[in-house]
């Protein structure tokens, strides 16, 4: 994520911070700026838990808190109007210029109990649910302007790409290239890593060169050229999406190199092909057909808890 997408002055809440180094560098940022934003940076784990997972998760705590920013936990991001509301400060009415949640991924299941409590046994699926309805509670904590955006980073390679965090939410407007080497405390880390596994331990740092910020702004108005992309603006890594059967006029400069292929495009791969015979052969090649099986199951899914919840909204998804 660029720092660029952070005006020192804004309220931030970040979700899941690990250690918390990332809001230290935020922080130092506003600092560094002059800027007066406050940083609420949450952990869904307790204080307890996360000493056992990082080494040096109270010295970014402290150091957060003699920025005078705020430090909450046991913050879930499928539930976050409910569980701020709980936490130990003063949540009712508060809203938040943006809203970051950096490498979203779903615990494994560890027992049965947690397999019967988890919204789905597919590992996709509990990804997709758990980034979807962040997406729909963090829309309720965002101010109504237009430079407030929910800020997703996550790697864009096989499984993650799976997830199709761009269709998940409300007004895509952009895919901004993550850069670690802009930040000078923050480390990832894979956390969701089965403890006392009988096999050798995998090592749980991993490569987050080719990771995107996903840029959400549900309460500006796209135009109608850009209102079913993935992601709309000029300076977005992805072009516009549009379906294989139309063409639309570009809106991201790159596009002009394909501008002649847009016809020849899968709308669920963000793949754009010379021909229609190339286009028909990715129509029946594996990775096509395992993203349309994820895209059923997701439907599936979320027909499900429609019927167990009639405020859910209608899942449109892309049917080839």
């Amino acid at each position: 994520m660029a720092f660029s997408l952070i005006n020192p002055n804004d309220n931030i809440l970040v979700v899941g911070d690990g250690n918390f180094s990332y809001s230290y560098d935020v922080a130092n940022y506003i600092k560094e700026q002059n800027g007066n934003g406050h940083i609420f940076t949450t952990s869904l784990d307790s204080i307890e838990v996360l000493k056992k997972k990082y080494t040096n998760v109270v010295t970014y705590i402290d150091k957060l808190k003699e920025l005078n920013h705020t430090v909450v936990h046991h913050i879930d991001a499928t539930n976050l109007r409910n569980t701020l509301a709980n936490s130990n400060f003063n949540q009712n009415s508060k809203l938040y210029d943006k809203i970051i949640f950096n490498f979203p991924l779903a615990p494994l299941t560890k027992t049965l109990d947690d397999v019967k409590n988890s919204p789905s046994p597919d590992v996709n699926i509990r990804n997709r649910y758990l980034i979807w309805q962040f997406l729909r509670e963090a829309a309720t904590l965002l101010t109504k302007s237009a430079k407030s955006a929910v800020l997703i980073t996550s790697k864009t390679c096989k499984p993650y790409d799976r997830w199709r965090i761009a269709s998940l939410g409300s007004n895509c407007t952009q895919k901004v290239p993550f850069n670690i080497s802009k930040f000078n405390h923050y480390t990832a880390r894979k956390v969701n890593v089965v403890e006392n596994q009988k096999r050798k331990r995998r090592k749980i740092d991993f490569s987050i060169n080719d990771a995107i910020t996903f840029v959400f702004q549900p309460h500006i108005v796209l135009s109608r050229s850009n209102s079913n992309s993935d992601c709309g603006k000029k300076n977005a890594v992805c072009p516009t999406a549009t379906t294989s059967s139309t063409t639309t006029t570009t809106t991201a400069s790159s596009d002009n190199v394909i501008k002649s292929n847009r016809k020849f495009f899968c709308n669920l791969c963000s793949i754009y092909t010379k021909t229609q015979f190339s286009l028909d052969e990715h129509f029946v090649g594996r990775r096509h057909k395992i993203l349309m099986g994820t895209e059923r199951k997701w439907k599936l899914f979320l027909t499900n808890l429609k019927a167990n919840n009639d405020k859910l909204p209608t899942y449109q998804y892309f049917s080839k």
